[in-house]
């Protein structure tokens, strides 16, 4: 029960961050994290990112920055680079 439960708030937490650094990004928010990790980039149209890694990989970095905050006291190479995205 206790490995499901952290395997279950980990990927919560995971794609909750990617997705508040994703919807940050198509709101206009300069150099969010997943494009310093360079999973995508901010293309020149409006609401437009272009994926330069694939969908697993951005998956798994995420999954690393949430179970590396669940087990240790920092977040390692990955950090929040605006306060929505510490939320």
């Amino acid at each position: 029960l206790l490995f499901f439960t952290m395997a279950l708030a980990g990927h919560l937490c995971g794609c909750g961050f990617y997705f508040v650094a994703r919807k940050e990004a198509l709101n206009g928010v300069v150099l969010t994290w997943p494009e310093v990790a360079g999973i995508y980039v901010v293309g020149s149209d409006e609401g437009e990112l272009a994926m330069l890694l694939p969908a697993v990989e951005a998956y798994i970095t995420s999954l690393y920055w949430a179970y590396i905050t669940m087990i240790t006291t920092g977040f390692g190479d990955i950090v929040p680079l605006y306060i929505s995205e510490t939320i």
